[in-house]
């Protein structure tokens, strides 16, 4: 049985930049982690236990997040006054644009044939727990490869049909993964199906849900 955690926005809307972008824009979800108002509620049970009994027992790891046990479906996680978009794998298209030889208008199918992998990392979530799991899909640096970066091109930007976006160097961008699987099924509408950005080196604010663009500049 799923779950669903809530993080519960704080009283004050704030606008917040995305990193590195010369613009903001009003949001909710990210000021919690300025205010360090974040909330987990759990509305669901898994199996017998109640989410924060479930949580509250596990080990911490060393960001305070509490570790979930490994190799499952991260739980599925919405925002106070946001749903979670829908989005036709069919119709999906990936636009890869900016410094780049190539601009790519990718469909779901084409994506997976730059070369499926698998990845296994940590979601550590801002809302308190942390899970190892495996991730299907395509290296970013496949996606780049693709493309054809320009000389001198610095930063990858990674954007979501909400309009969330997470920056990364090139070379960070690089150890990342665009993920349309979780241990060994297809990505769930709420863990960003048809595809999410997996960051191993970052939490959970960065693993950009329903990933629609990638941008390099």
């Amino acid at each position: 049985m799923p779950l669903l955690v809530v993080h519960l926005a704080p009283r004050r809307w704030r606008v917040l930049k995305v990193a590195g972008t010369r613009s903001g824009r009003p949001i909710s979800r990210r000021a919690l982690l300025g205010t360090g108002g974040l909330a987990v509620a759990g509305l669901a049970v898994w199996g017998v236990a109640g989410v924060a009994d479930l949580v509250g027992r596990q080990p911490r790891r060393f960001t305070g997040s509490r570790w979930l046990p490994a190799g499952g479906v991260p739980i599925p996680t919405t925002f106070f006054g946001e749903g979670t978009p829908t989005i036709d794998p069919a119709s999906w298209r990936l636009l890869v644009k900016g410094a780049v030889e190539r601009e790519l208008d990718l469909s779901l199918d084409e994506l997976g044939a730059l070369g499926g992998t698998e990845l296994t990392a940590v979601l550590d979530c801002t809302g308190g727990w942390a899970m190892e799991s495996t991730w299907s899909g395509v290296p970013m640096s496949a996606l780049l490869e693709a493309a054809g970066v320009k000389e001198g091109a610095q930063r990858v930007d990674v954007r979501s049909v909400t309009g969330w976006a997470a920056g990364l160097s090139m070379e960070e961008a690089s150890g990342t993964f665009l993920a349309t699987g979780v241990s060994g099924m297809e990505l769930p509408a709420g863990n960003g199906a048809p595809c999410r950005l997996v960051v191993p080196q970052r939490r959970g604010l960065d693993w950009v849900k329903w990933v629609t663009e990638v941008s390099i500049s």
